[in-house]
Order: structure tokens, then C-alpha cells, then sequence
């Protein structure tokens, strides 16, 4: 990832940024040298201390005396980030996820998926997609609106000689695809939906009696829908409050165990005596400060 001013950041599965590559400096004065490394993990400190000892071979780094610590800091400036999706790839993968569903059809054949099997087998990339991205109207009757969500549906609908697939990822990445266009078999409908954030199996209801003529739907909206601008700011909305949380319960987290270390305890220890409460109290709003004028700066107008 990337700030507005250019620094380049790697996110962590924990929500954490850490630098993207690392910053060295060495200084020699007589028969001293200092060597201050800025990296992201302590085994990129050592490969870089063992390749410093082979650059300077006259001094003693295996006796070295070494400092470290881990400084947290929270960014004054925006993240830039793109939201594209679809392209060649994400097509495919869209496609083969709603194959796979339609795979626990008893009576659907590969011969019924002939639309999807030869995009799939097309190896090239210009190769005729049947996927639309779909915002006439919400497919989902119970959309939920406090959390994320992943959908894949499939439909049989022999009156209109199709089946058809809709993947929705993440509330905003909503995509229609025609599977087969010549389908005369019964009715069915199969739907799968998690909750990516905490793994749960989600119970959603997807109306495909809403998707009319495929021949009227854009492959490529000329500018973007409303519906897909609200769906885009209502998911940011979700993402940056469940980020929210996750800073605040990490900042916590840290102080309080940075308190504890500070007075020479365990850092799981549940109970502070009664005699170190005060020196503990003020130890953690030290620690917790940054994260308190991070807050600060970001609500101010």
C-alpha cells in the first residue's frame, strides 16, 4: 500500500502497516561502528546485520552490543487504494465459485454449463465473458447492513431457457453470469453466504425474478451506477469501523502490557497489588497516549 505522500506500507492480516522494505545507515568513528536499522521484522535485522559483518570484516559484530525496540506510530495522511475489480482473472474465479455451487445440483451436468465451461476453457484473455456487473436492482431480500458479507447464488429458470449465477463480494462487488442459455431442466436455486470477518454462515435470499433481458445489461457501465457508489461508500463505511476497533483493542492491548513490564510483571498478569495501581495507571495513559492524539487529530474538522 501506498500513503498520498509515497511511502510505501505492507498491511498485516492483523490490520497492522509496517514499512515495505527497510532503512539502513552505518557510521564508523576510529575503531567504532554503528550500524541503525529500520525494518518491519527482526529476521530482516538479522539478514542485514550478518550482511553488514561480511561488508566490514575488521569488526567484531558477533560481540556487538545491539538496542532495539518496536516504536508504534499512527498515519497523519490518507491511504491511497483501488477498489477495481474484474479483469480476466477475477472473472474466471467468479465463475468457477458459482460452478462449484452448482456442482451440489443432483441433476445439473457439465453438458448444462456450456456458457461458463468455454470462457473457462478459452485460454485467451480477450476471451467472450458471460459475466454482467448487475446494479438494476439488490438481488439480496435481507441484505444485512451492519456487517460484511460473501454471497454465490445459482438459478434454474427453464421459462427463460437459463441458469444463471450472481457472486456478490465484500456488500459492493456485485457480478450476474450466464451459465447456460439453453436450459430445460427443473427449477432450483442454491445459495451459499458467509460472513468473512467472523466465519459464520450467513442465511441470505437472493430474488433473481429482477434480472430481466441479459442482452439489455451493459458489460461495462459507462460511469458508475448510484447503487454502486452508495454499495462502495457503505462497505468503506463497515471496513473503517471494523478497523477502528481492531486500533483501539491492539492500543489497549499494548499498554496495558507495556505497563506491566514497566513495574517488572508478567505481562498476562490479571491483577495489579494494590500498591503499584497508581504508577500502573499513569504507565498506560503514557503508553496509550499516541493512540488517544491519533484519535484526536482524525476527528478534528
Amino acid at each position: 500500500m501506498e500513503t498520498a505522500s509515497g511511502e510505501k506500507l505492507r498491511l498485516r492480516a492483523d490490520s497492522v502497516l509496517v514499512p515495505d522494505g527497510h532503512d539502513i545507515s552505518t557510521e564508523e568513528s576510529g575503531n567504532r561502528i554503528e550500524v541503525a536499522i529500520r525494518a518491519n521484522d527482526p529476521r530482516t535485522i538479522k539478514n542485514l546485520l550478518k550482511k553488514i559483518a561480511v561488508d566490514h570484516p575488521e569488526f567484531d559484530f558477533k560481540n556487538a552490543t545491539t538496542h532495539s525496540e518496536q516504536v508504534d506510530s499512527y498515519l497523519d495522511e490518507p491511504l491511497c487504494m483501488n477498489f477495481r475489480y474484474g479483469g480476466p482473472a477475477a472473472g474466471r474465479s467468479m465463475v468457477k465459485s458459482c460452478l462449484a455451487l452448482l456442482s451440489e445440483v443432483d441433476h445439473i451436468e457439465t453438458s448444462n454449463c456450456v456458457r461458463a465451461l468455454a470462457y473457462l476453457l478459452d485460454p485467451s484473455l480477450d476471451a467472450p465473458s458471460p459475466c454482467y456487473f448487475f446494479f438494476d436492482a439488490d438481488l439480496v431480500e435481507n441484505r444485512p447492513q451492519n456487517h460484511l458479507f460473501h454471497c454465490v447464488s445459482v438459478v434454474g429458470q427453464p421459462q427463460e431457457g437459463r441458469i444463471l449465477g450472481y457472486v456478490e463480494l465484500f456488500n459492493f462487488a456485485r457480478l450476474l453470469i450466464l451459465i447456460a442459455d439453453e436450459y430445460s431442466g427443473p427449477d432450483f436455486q442454491e445459495t451459499y453466504a458467509i460472513d468473512p470477518v467472523e466465519g459464520k454462515m450467513l442465511d441470505l435470499a437472493i430474488d433473481f425474478s429482477l434480472v430481466g433481458r441479459l442482452d439489455d445489461l451493459p458489460k461495462i457501465a459507462s460511469e458508475p451506477p448510484k447503487m454502486y457508489l452508495e454499495a462502495f461508500q457503505h462497505t468503506g463505511n463497515l471496513v473503517q469501523d471494523l478497523n477502528d476497533d481492531r486500533v483501539r483493542t491492539l492500543a489497549i492491548s499494548k499498554a496495558r502490557e507495556g505497563a506491566l513490564k514497566a513495574l517488572g510483571l508478567a505481562p498476562s498478569a490479571e491483577e495489579v497489588p494494590p500498591e503499584l495501581k497508581d504508577e500502573w495507571i499513569r504507565l498506560f495513559m503514557q503508553n496509550l497516549r499516541p493512540y488517544i492524539e491519533s484519535t484526536i487529530r482524525r476527528a478534528a474538522p
